[in-house]
């Protein structure tokens, strides 16, 4: 509807002579690393340690963003040799398919389990709009990384991103299904419902506006756009003397974030707080098992169904 907007308005006004811009001139992406650098800082109960941690991200499609790089993951535990893998389309599928994963960081670090250790990725994980991105972090080293038991249906929730419970690895080996008490096979050495502890150094690549792109940008942006159109339709508007290719690169190189009130219509904090989690489910999410629950899971069974349960404990 956004860019039918657009079309109607050039359709029915002096910009309908514009049969044809310069879009293939007109950029599309913003020619800089970061058009945002961000960080998330995970909470941190000290609950477990182990080999490694599997987890899924889902870049945003709330603001016009291309794309959203990972640049850096801080940990800590007895760390060591330290390695750092993403997969498209989430973890879970191919957690014990190396062939499926780009390794992006390798190296060897002292033992801290006090202080968060920088991984400055080798290669930023790329993560694509409205797309699921698996990571993976793993030393073969005892002790290597601490992570905590689920407390939440998601970990964390912005504009940009969503950051999933994922799976601990008790495995010294990569992507390998033994545990260190010699069971074998059927993801046994996959620990579900823990989560990342640490922090993750993000950057987000914003498309630019073009009429093709408009639809993805707020509210606020695409009324300003509107109204610079309307009045370049009017003869007695100083802009109307301004040529339609010059305003739409003018558009082109404004922040979504420049208009008045730029938020408006965006999810707000409280729109991204997840429904309360009952005491059995994090009683359950406590316990081991090898039973991945991903992003759509929700519980239906009748434990769940009670007011009471529905509280903090």
């Amino acid at each position: 509807k956004a860019l039918a907007d657009i079309s109607e308005v050039m359709a029915t006004t002096a910009l309908a002579d514009v049969t044809e811009t310069s879009l293939s001139s007109r950029p599309t992406v913003a020619n800089y690393l970061t058009d945002a650098s961000y960080e998330v800082v995970t909470q941190d109960f000290e609950d477990h340690t182990f080999y490694g941690i599997m987890f899924d991200i889902r870049a945003k499609a709330t603001l016009p963003i291309e794309v959203v790089h990972v640049e850096e993951i801080w940990v800590r535990g007895n760390l060591g040799p330290m390695k750092v893998w993403w997969t498209p389309g989430g973890f879970h599928h191919v957690r014990k398919t190396p062939e499926a994963w780009t390794q992006v960081y390798s190296g060897v670090h002292e033992a801290d389990f006090e202080q968060l250790t920088q991984l400055q990725l080798h290669t930023p994980i790329p993560l694509q709009p409205g797309q699921l991105t698996g990571i993976y972090i793993h030393s073969p080293q005892s002790e290597s990384l601490v992570y905590d038991n689920r407390r939440d249906y998601i970990l964390h929730e912005d504009h940009f991103v969503r950051i999933l419970p994922g799976m601990a690895h008790m495995d010294c080996r990569p992507f390998g299904d033994r545990t260190p008490w010699g069971r074998m096979g059927e993801g046994v050495a996959f620990r579900a419902n823990r989560t990342f502890v640490g922090r993750l150094k993000m950057g987000a690549k914003f498309m630019l506006w073009n009429p093709e792109t408009h639809c993805h940008f707020p509210r606020a942006f695409r009324d300003m756009v509107l109204t610079l159109l309307l009045c370049a339709s009017r003869p007695e508007c100083p802009l109307s003397l301004t040529n339609i290719e010059v305003l739409f690169w003018i558009i082109n190189m404004c922040r979504w974030d420049w208009p008045d009130d730029p938020a408006r219509g965006l999810p707000t904090h409280s729109d991204y707080m997840t429904k309360r989690v009952g005491n059995r489910t994090l009683n359950r999410w406590q316990n081991y098992s090898i039973e991945y629950e991903g992003e759509d899971w929700a519980s239906v069974s009748s434990d769940e169904s009670s007011e009471s349960d529905w509280s903090h404990p």
